[in-house]
């Protein structure tokens, strides 16, 4: 039989029902606990007229409910589309009607954008609520699970749909990036092996599961059979605790999360002994901040990850040898990594031809775990996918170690006086300055050359950068073209998108004037 989440759920209730898979704030929830409530929800969506290929979209924070809501709909052959609660009322009901989901069901802190959500749909969608009283004609979550209906349905498998996810939409229409279990299986695979997932251990997810560079822990739990404890909304303070209650042994964070958690005074109150991997991504991590996590946490194996969600989601990464405390020494700062097992990647000219080492080009990348496509975007996905190559978009190089660095995004590519610039290589060599905390790069108007390259900097703290001491620092390391011609100072977070990415398009406005 095909690969199978919904198998893969049957096989850890059978062999190791006691176990616990889910901790979230005090509740527990043990594998044929899970198992149970997965089988009785699908019995509820089909006993609501669901029928194999439908969609159920889910609404919330963090939670079990969300960890149920990516498999319970697969176990009656339905698609499950995960939405990002940051998002807008009017960008939500856009993704729900991209989708044609005909189910929602909301946790009780998205509850009132929920009944706006439906509102606007004029009534189309079903509203099942989780932890409140239903109004009208919404539905009762834990009722419906204590219902338990049969399934009516065969179970989801193979190349079918098992979650969307909603990606961009920051620069026009959002895509649902539709990723199948044979995709996610695949990302598991390489995933616990690159990271050294151990299924008798202890994960800590703190990341929004809406978003796949959280949600593939979730996946991987499920390919381990490791338990799996849910932070519903990440703070510092709450990281710490759960660790130390817990015992964890294994979580993920991006930067600035871990930035807030070694500012903490009570930092050095907590046993974080348990803590065996850990692992980062979204964006790369200044020299400082690395200095200061390998210093805190000198027991643990950490590892840089890059990928897309489109590649379900990891690509490459860098491990643990190259974050220990003489990391800096080996020379591989700033990149993401060698690829991992499941996948093949290559650079790209514009005419999708090979590049050889050291030269720039398009990251491009195929294998079991590149998504089926897009929902209801077949041109975009033609394209994306041309050649039977997933087009990532972010511009890199692969050094003479077999090491991927990337240069920013193709999209981001400064032309100045005919010349191509990537911002990441300006950002790689500015980050290492030691009064730089964080630094995005940019073109903006220039009459002469068409664009000029400027560079935004957070400045360390307690430290006031001299403009043109930075720009001699690039000029030291680069070649004049790519230097900043200009140099402005942030000292407010950057506007990120829901991946914590940051939104160099909102950074360009004041140049460009949209």
């Amino acid at each position: 039989m095909a690969v199978s989440f919904a198998e893969m759920l049957d096989r850890h209730a059978a062999r190791m029902p006691d176990r616990v898979a889910l901790i979230c704030e005090d509740r527990q929830t043990t594998w044929s606990e899970l198992w149970q409530r997965c089988q009785a929800i699908a019995g509820g969506l089909c006993k609501l007229g669901l029928e194999k290929g439908d969609r159920v979209a889910f609404l919330g924070l963090n939670s079990d409910w969300f960890y149920e809501g990516y498999f319970a709909p697969s176990f009656m052959g339905g698609e499950s589309v995960a939405l990002n609660y940051r998002l807008s009322v009017n960008e939500l009901s856009d993704c729900m009607t991209d989708s044609a989901a005909k189910v929602l069901i909301v946790d009780p802190a998205r509850l009132t954008m929920a009944r706006q959500i439906c509102a606007r749909l004029g009534g189309s969608v079903i509203l099942i609520v989780i932890g409140t009283e239903p109004e009208g004609k919404e539905i009762s979550y834990e009722k419906m699970i204590a219902a338990a209906h049969s399934i009516d349905q065969k179970i989801g498998a193979g190349d079918d749909t098992l979650i969307i996810y909603y990606s961009g939409g920051t620069t026009g229409r959002a895509k649902g990036v539709m990723l199948s279990h044979w995709n996610l299986f695949a990302n598991s695979t390489g995933h616990a092996q690159v990271y050294d997932v151990c299924s008798e251990e202890t994960h800590l997810l703190t990341g929004p599961m809406f978003h796949l560079g959280a949600g593939a822990r979730v996946f991987c739990s499920v390919y381990a059979g490791c338990t799996m404890v849910i932070q519903p909304k990440f703070t510092p303070l709450g990281f710490l605790q759960i660790i130390q209650q817990h015992q964890v042994n294994a979580t993920m964070f991006i930067p600035a999360m871990m930035q807030m958690v070694l500012d903490l005074p009570e930092f050095g109150d907590f046993d974080l002994s348990s803590l065996r991997q850990m692992s980062f991504g979204a964006s790369p991590a200044s020299e400082e901040l690395l200095r200061r996590i390998v210093a805190a946490f000198p027991q643990v194996a950490i590892s840089h990850g890059y990928g897309m969600t489109e590649a379900s989601p990891v690509l490459a990464a860098l491990g643990p040898e190259y974050h220990r405390a003489d990391f800096a020494e080996k020379g591989k700062l700033g990149a993401v990594g060698r690829p991992v097992p499941h996948c093949d990647l290559r650079i790209f000219d514009a005419n999708d031809q090979e590049l050889p080492v050291g030269e720039i080009g398009e990251i491009v990348a195929r294998g079991p775990n590149v998504m089926k496509g897009y929902l209801n975007q077949p041109e975009l996905t033609a394209e994306t996918l041309r050649g039977g190559w997933l087009h990532t978009g972010d511009a890199g190089y692969f050094d003479e170690d077999g090491i991927l660095w990337i240069s920013g995004r193709i999209k981001d590519m400064i032309i100045s006086g005919g010349e191509n610039i990537y911002p990441g290589e300006v950002e790689n060599i500015l980050s290492i300055h030691d009064q730089v905390a964080e630094v995005a790069v940019i073109g903006i108007p220039n009459d002469k050359w068409g664009e000029a390259v400027h560079a935004i900097v957070i400045p360390a703290a307690g430290t006031a950068p001299d403009p043109a001491e930075l720009v001699a620092y690039c000029r030291a390391n680069l070649a004049t073209y790519k230097c900043p011609q200009t140099i402005s100072f942030r000292h407010e977070p950057w506007p990120l998108s829901g991946a914590n990415k940051i939104l160099k398009t909102e950074l360009r406005k004041p140049f460009w004037g949209s």
